[in-house]
């Protein structure tokens, strides 16, 4: 969580010199990166509980993850006492004389890549092979005819 504090920091600093919203823009731009870090998992289950019965499953797995991410994110930075020690930890840290466009872009380009390019070789090489779409939902519905 370290890596997370720091780039809550540059991006909060950076808002906030613009005269945005620097806690809320901040928490949005994390919750947004730690759900493309998410991704493969998300849609390894949705993919593992895909049936033809309930097709909003998928959709409201990925709505309710969201959803946890975003309240995780913003209990963890809207303390008040927890910004300021973040603050204070990271003032002079040797890695603030680097331009801040640098973190953004190879961060989300990292995570978009790890996010999508993840699930895509999920789903060639261990979903597909392995036919596990759906076996979630019919190992349920096997359970419930015995």
């Amino acid at each position: 969580m370290k890596f997370f504090d720091y780039i809550f920091y540059r991006l909060y600093k950076e808002y906030d010199s613009k005269r945005d919203l620097p806690l809320f823009s901040s928490i949005i731009v994390i919750s947004c990166n730690i759900f493309l870090i998410n991704y493969p998992f998300l849609g390894l289950l949705c993919d593992m509980l895909e049936n033809k019965v309930f097709d909003k499953t998928t959709e409201a797995l990925f709505y309710l993850d969201a959803i946890i991410i975003v309240l995780f994110v913003t209990h963890r930075y809207c303390n008040k006492e927890k910004r300021n020690y973040i603050f204070q930890k990271y003032k002079n840290s040797v890695w603030n004389k680097t331009p801040a466009f640098c973190y953004y872009f190879v961060w989300y380009l990292v995570d978009a890549i790890w996010g999508i390019g993840g699930y895509i070789i999920l789903c060639k090489y261990i979903i597909d092979p392995l036919k596990l779409e759906g076996i979630i939902y019919r190992g349920i519905l096997e359970l419930i005819s015995k």
